[in-house]
């Protein structure tokens, strides 16, 4: 899987087939097997007729969701850590910290 510098994520797959997603054209690109090549609106590029395309959309979702997932929780884990340490340094009970969610803040 690539990110290429025009932010189109590209995969290749063993059988040599691709799917190109662009963001910027909002389109699916597919390459088959024997390299012939079909683009697809992306979004209705999971009802299309092209089955085997489909399934590797599919897989391509999913690895890009997970990767977002993991990046997310990421960061979480190193803005609490952050957060950890800074209440430690300053002497700060956390347990009197208020968290604001919406227009409530909660204790």
């Amino acid at each position: 899987m690539f990110r290429l510098s025009n932010k189109v994520v590209q995969v290749n797959f063993q059988d040599h087939t691709e799917i190109m997603l662009s963001s910027e054209t909002k389109v699916v690109t597919y390459v088959n097997k024997r390299g012939e090549r079909s683009t697809y609106p992306l979004n209705s590029a999971m009802e299309s007729a092209n089955l085997e395309m489909v399934k590797r959309l599919k897989y391509t979702k999913d690895i890009l969701t997970h990767m977002l997932n993991q990046n997310a929780g990421n960061l979480n884990k190193n803005n609490a850590a952050r957060s950890a340490a800074n209440q430690q340094r300053l002497g700060v009970d956390p347990g009197q910290i208020p968290v604001f969610e919406g227009d409530m803040v909660l204790p």
